[in-house]
């Protein structure tokens, strides 16, 4: 009577099988030479007709020098262990089950013409423009490095400089709906990375009864787009409403763009031309009236040299952290702490705490104990709440001063409008609502440097008496207890909202958006050795 439907979905399987070889060179035991080499052959790029270029292979080599065996006789007696490595590396990867047949057509349900006959009909799978000759995606890689272990091993460093290139991307990538697809799949882009990597340990206590051996970890990368597809200069990593994070030709991955950034003010000749001035640079203003004043978008302001101006990087400028490591007698502790210094986020609880005025920040100006200004609104009510604006007035603005008379107040700060008695002091609330509203805010108030040093871990741990464990049947019996994200110990964040707390992990990611807190964890373990 009611007969059951039944679906399937496809599998979502892959299958990759690999040849791999490898071949060393040695010479006296101190240089030695490496070759190695992969073919892989992956379904991801089988098209449905069997074709396809998913066979692939990729070589690599390198090249290690101990030299501290080399010069034995002639070096210092502090080098222990010394050595220099390169290798030059190429890897291939391919892509996601069923990616390679985008834009295969499926039938629809059949319907009936006016003649009562059964059409079927076939549409895409999805509206991306399907592409029969993927390759699979390369990456050359070159690495320089640095081993070194001095002072009966109680000094040593890793010092490692990379650089590699990553082409034939495998990219959904955007295009006009005109041509009758929201996206294309395309092998394209060429991405540069270089950067440093320094790890570097010393012990500088070792005693019988109390050791401390200290760890640091030093990474800088720096990401550069050399192209990208269909000729573009740009493309859009994410953002949100009046901000993007974009990768642009010949600049740094990631960099973030605001149309709903701040105005700069632009002299300009009567021609319209620009000029130079003083005021070049300052944040533009708008004139709501003589007691309202806020900030011009970027994006409305016409006399602007750029309508999305460039207010940062999502990338960090380096990350770091430090692990120190303490023992006496039978107890341990680590200790380590996290860092990240540079790259931009935009935090959603920031703006939305300013512009209902529920954060820290916006306590300036609520009154004079907190920086407001005193004076007579409309109603001829005296307030304590008035900000003035750090800014000049638009070209063009002209107000009905609080003398009843028309003013031309373009080019003025608010600061000389407000000393001449042509305007009010903004009331803090207005000021803050304005900043961050919808129709008129400056997103970029919300974006700012996420800066840190987190006190990442701790742990305590106790080595019980041989004789306590040995009743377990044990060679060794240890209890520790250990702290996870304790604390930040620097901050740089807005009203010091969680900086990790970002809603992706991709590569675009760069918005706070729930306002979770920085979560603390502890525990406790006991761990036994046979």
């Amino acid at each position: 009577k009611n007969p059951v439907s039944i679906s399937e979905r496809p599998p979502y399987q892959t299958q990759l099988s690999s040849l791999f070889y490898q071949g060393s060179l040695a010479f006296r035991n101190y240089l030695t030479l490496n070759v190695y080499g992969r073919n892989d052959w992956n379904s991801t790029l089988v098209y449905n007709d069997g074709h396809g270029k998913f066979s692939y292979f990729y070589p690599g080599v390198d090249l290690a020098w101990v030299f501290t065996d080399s010069f034995k006789s002639v070096l210092p007696t502090a080098f222990d262990y010394g050595k220099l490595r390169m290798s030059y590396v190429i890897s291939r990867n391919s892509t996601n089950a069923y990616t390679a047949n985008t834009g295969a057509y499926q039938a629809n349900s059949p319907y009936i013409d006016a003649d009562g006959n059964s059409v079927i009909s076939y549409q895409y799978q999805s509206n991306t423009l399907p592409n029969q000759t993927l390759e699979p995606e390369r990456t050359n890689k070159f690495e320089a490095g640095l081993e070194l272990k001095i002072f009966r091993n109680r000094v040593g460093a890793d010092i490692t400089y990379y650089t590699q290139d990553t082409k034939n991307q495998i990219i959904s990538f955007g295009v006009p709906n005109s041509s009758g697809v929201d996206r294309s799949l395309v092998n394209a882009g060429v991405v540069r990375n270089r950067g440093i990597e320094v790890q570097l340990y010393t012990t500088p206590i070792k005693g019988e009864n109390f050791s401390w051996t200290t760890f640091f970890n030093y990474t800088r990368n720096r990401n550069t787009v050399l192209s990208l597809p269909f000729g573009l200069k740009y493309t859009s990593l994410g953002g949100g409403d009046g901000f993007e994070a974009i990768a642009k030709v010949g600049g740094e991955y990631g960099t973030i763009i605001a149309p709903y950034g701040y105005a700069k003010y632009q002299a300009t000749a009567a021609d319209g031309s620009p000029i130079e001035s003083p005021l070049n640079g300052k944040r533009v203003l708008i004139a709501g009236s003589n007691s309202s004043t806020y900030f011009a978008r970027a994006v409305n302001y016409a006399q602007g040299l750029d309508k999305s101006p460039v207010v940062g990087s999502i990338l960090p400028k380096f990350m770091g952290s430090w692990r120190n490591n303490f023992r006496y007698k039978a107890f341990s502790m680590n200790v380590m702490l996290d860092s990240k210094f540079g790259g931009k986020i935009f935090s959603t609880t920031t703006d939305l705490g300013q512009w209902l005025g529920n954060t820290k920040s916006t306590l300036f100006g609520r009154n004079t104990a907190t920086g407001g200004l005193t004076y007579t609104n409309n109603d001829g009510v005296e307030m304590t709440d008035g900000i003035i604006a750090d800014g000049v007035y638009k070209q063009g603005t002209i107000v009905i001063g609080l003398d009843k008379q028309s003013h031309d107040i373009s080019g003025m700060t608010h600061q000389e409008a407000y000393d001449q008695g042509i305007v009010r002091p903004t009331r803090a609330l207005a000021h803050y609502a304005n900043g961050h509203s919808w129709g008129v805010g400056i997103r970029e108030d919300a974006i700012f440097t996420s800066s840190w040093v987190s006190l990442q871990q701790v742990s305590i741990a106790y080595d019980l008496p041989k004789n306590v464990a040995n009743k377990f049947l044990l060679n060794g019996l240890t209890a520790s207890i250990t702290g996870n994200n304790l604390l930040y110990l620097y901050n740089s964040a807005k009203d010091k909202v969680n900086p990790m707390n970002l809603n992706s992990t991709g590569s675009g990611a760069m918005i706070e958006s729930s306002g979770m807190p920085y979560i603390r964890s502890m525990g406790f373990s006991i761990n036994g050795s046979f």
